[in-house]
């Protein structure tokens, strides 16, 4: 539907003086996980898994070298699974679609959930790119829209503001067992997870989860519905972790791919949700 509309106003924006209809950029949908192609410091393309839940950009030490990039400095990699030091730079060019980015923050970092499960990537794309645009990310018609307006809200989307921490995306959202929950809104993640949880645990339910940091035991559980502004969606699945490092003031993890789209308005901090 979205390919339509933009087929049927474009010759109307040939029209229209300074009228510039966003670019759509194809992704490749991998179950819950989505990729797209980038250059970087004019080189490639590579292929970058699109994580909303990543505070920095990172690639492989064989992409690094690929590029040219050299380490700058050190951080401190902290994810759901554990924490790292990792060596990082703020020198790289980013270049996606039409659209160019310098400057940009890359650490250093191999993609163990990627080959584990088939999926090669050369890297994720976080929020030090990311949170420059506002962008449409479809996972229905496999395309990213960057600069796009979406400010239109049809019936099975709801507008959520969110606040940021440690350079992430953090939306209030509520269940019954737990009530009012923080979580991080993340295209890298294939499911819903909370640090915390009374949600009954199902039997015999103890299973291994890959993050960046190796495989966690979880359990997996049935929430009765999640909330999330207006909407509602009732029985879904939740990974509860044994053992978590987590970052400042979120209980879990909003998967993106529980919706066919998600909009990010990075300018007005607010995302549009659409079932």
């Amino acid at each position: 539907m979205r390919i339509l509309r933009y087929a049927l106003v474009f010759s109307a924006a040939l029209l229209i003086p300074g009228f510039l209809a966003a670019e759509p950029v194809p992704i490749s949908v991998h179950g819950s996980l989505a990729t797209v192609e980038v250059r970087l410091n004019g080189k490639g393309p590579f292929r970058m898994l699109i994580d909303t839940g990543a505070t920095a950009c990172s690639f492989s030490a064989e992409v690094a070298q690929a590029i040219g990039a050299t380490p700058e400095f050190r951080v401190v990699d902290l994810t759901p699974g554990g924490s790292r030091i990792a060596a990082a730079t703020k020198s790289v060019q980013v270049a996606l679609g039409s659209h160019i980015a310098s400057g940009v923050h890359f650490s250093w970092r191999e993609s163990l959930p990627g080959r584990e499960t088939g999926m090669r990537t050369d890297g994720v794309l976080g929020q030090s790119f990311l949170s420059r645009f506002d962008y449409l990310l479809d996972f229905r018609a496999k395309q990213m829209l960057l600069d796009e307006d979406n400010s239109m809200q049809g019936k099975q989307s709801v507008r959520v503001a969110f606040e940021r921490a440690e350079g992430r995306m953090i939306l209030k959202a509520a269940n019954r067992e737990d009530g009012a929950i923080r979580l991080v809104l993340d295209s890298g993640a294939s499911n819903l997870s909370l640090w915390h949880s009374n949600t009954p645990v199902s039997p015999n339910s103890l299973a291994q989860a890959l993050t960046y940091a190796g495989r966690k035991s979880v359990s997996l559980a049935r929430m009765s519905y999640l909330a999330i502004g207006d909407h509602v969606i009732h029985g879904v699945d939740v990974l509860i972790p044994e053992d978590v490092v987590a970052g400042a003031g979120e209980d879990g993890l909003l998967p993106a791919s529980l919706f066919r789209s998600v909009y990010v308005s990075n300018s007005k901090s607010y995302v549009q949700l659409t079932r």
